[in-house]
């Protein structure tokens, strides 16, 4: 099974981070820092699990769409 984080936008233009893992999300002045601390944190994921990981970008619609992944899908 995959672990996801997602960024999504927010009303006031900021964008957020979040996670299973965190209790409050992580805040971000642009869109682009956002998913670029999302794969670092991925990454890192991967590497101290083993575990498949995945970034998700919340789209206009509401749907989530699969940004980033590292990792098979069987975890190996």
């Amino acid at each position: 099974m995959r672990f996801y984080y997602y960024v999504a936008a927010l009303p006031d233009g900021q964008w957020k981070l979040h996670s299973s893992l965190e209790s409050k999300p992580i805040l971000y002045s642009s869109k682009e820092l956002a998913i670029q601390d999302a794969r670092k944190h991925c990454r890192r994921h991967w590497e101290e699990t083993g575990k498949p990981c995945g970034v998700r970008i919340q789209a206009v619609d509401g749907q989530w769409e699969d940004l980033h992944l590292v990792g098979d899908r069987d975890g190996e």
